[in-house]
């Protein structure tokens, strides 16, 4: 309806609605809304606010409201990839992972020829830039600070520049992907077999409760890996820390090395509120992961009565 663009406040309270009309969402005046099909008004308001940030069109917003709102992707995949891209600069993180993994989806070429050695990196990582780029650079990776017509590997961050998209000849990665490549290529040494009493004395330090031992440990993994059979320790460590520049570090660790399962067990020990879990249910949701179900609630609940678990 004509000037339903200039509305600033809007009930739809009383109004059974089956969809959303489009027009609603091309309201950015818009500054109050009541609830609405199960749906806060307020969270609306700041999801159309977002849009406008990324450069999202009225047009492709409903795509974006389902995945946001009802779970549902379905037509965020059928968006064109210049949309997409703007996608990696919206303020959920939910909404930026799903565009990212359609992008990369879309995009794949499998394999990536191995004469490409020339690398850009594209928006923010969970890496410092300065680690990657020095990594790499040991390896016989050329840095690039914009994409020219040659071919290039991209690793693709959150909030990257907008000029990807018509570049032809570039092959977008995640950076997990990436430091996966980098690890099989460097061959950390506390991954090799023989490195065994070095492991322990990491999960040693992980597990001391002591801020300094931890750091260092952290400060090991930089050069040295990440080993699987430490990701127990490393959950571990940072639930016990008190240091939240600690607790960063293991998340940014655990981000890009845990397992989408390992992730899974992990968000659902958080909604447990720091009280002790099913000990099977946790048994069951690590098995096949390398977290070990007993050592977490050993230490993590050391009061617990042993007879239940």
């Amino acid at each position: 309806p004509a000037g339903w663009q200039t509305l600033r406040q809007l009930s739809l309270a009383r109004n059974r609605l089956h969809s959303l009309p489009a027009a609603l969402f091309s309201l950015d005046r818009l500054r109050r809304l009541d609830n609405f099909n199960g749906i806060k008004g307020a969270a609306f308001i700041r999801f159309l606010a977002h849009c406008r940030l990324s450069g999202i069109e009225p047009a492709h917003r409903p795509a974006f409201f389902e995945a946001l709102f009802l779970k549902k992707t379905e037509n965020l995949s059928r968006l064109p990839l210049a949309v997409l891209f703007r996608g990696l600069g919206f303020r959920s993180k939910n909404i930026r992972d799903c565009c990212r993994e359609i992008i990369l989806t879309q995009t794949a070429t499998s394999p990536i020829p191995d004469s490409v050695k020339r690398l850009l990196i594209a928006g923010k990582t969970r890496t410092p830039k300065t680690r990657l780029k020095a990594r790499a650079t040991r390896l016989g990776w050329k840095i690039l600070n914009e994409p020219d017509s040659h071919p290039a590997l991209v690793i693709l961050g959150d909030f990257p520049p907008d000029n990807l998209c018509g570049h032809k000849n570039l092959f977008f990665i995640e950076e997990k992907t990436f430091l996966d490549q980098l690890e099989k290529a460097e061959k950390p040494w506390l991954l090799e077999d023989n490195r065994a009493a070095a492991r322990q004395k990491l999960s040693d330090l992980l597990l001391s409760g002591q801020d300094e031992n931890i750091a260092l440990a952290l400060q090991m993994m930089t050069t040295g890996g990440v080993p699987a059979d430490l990701h127990t320790d490393l959950f571990i460590a940072r639930r016990k820390t008190t240091r939240p520049d600690l607790r960063r570090a293991i998340g940014r660790l655990a981000a890009l090395r845990f397992s989408e399962k390992e992730k899974a067990v992990i968000r659902w020990l958080g909604r447990t509120f720091g009280a002790l879990p099913d000990p099977d249910q946790l048994r069951e949701r690590t098995a096949g992961t390398p977290l070990d179900a007993e050592k977490i609630i050993r230490h993590l609940f050391p009061n617990a009565d042993k007879k239940t678990l």
